[in-house]
């Protein structure tokens, strides 16, 4: 690194297929019944979507519901989805 610099922590997603998404900021959403966005959480829970960001008005990425949870631990959740398995990393 270098001098005078300062390191910015960031999340990193990783999907099976090689996907990564890096991002300042990752909470979870729940939803209601009618699929709009409901409520905002910091930890994982089955039925609740990944959203990464922001870049400035957007978002990063969103993945879809959360099926499972597979590994959990302070700085990383691994999850599966209807789609895909991830992984959030929290980089420091």
């Amino acid at each position: 690194m270098k001098e005078g610099t300062t390191p910015i922590a960031v999340w990193v997603l990783e999907r099976e297929d090689g996907l990564i998404k890096i991002a300042k900021e990752a909470h979870w959403i729940e939803f209601n019944e009618d699929g709009q966005g409901k409520a905002r959480h910091d930890k994982p829970e089955v039925g609740y979507s990944c959203l990464l960001g922001p870049v400035g008005p957007f978002f990063v990425w969103q993945t879809t519901a959360v099926e499972e949870i597979l590994e959990e631990t302070d700085k990383t959740v691994k999850f599966r989805t209807k789609n895909s398995t991830y992984t959030l990393t929290y980089k420091d």
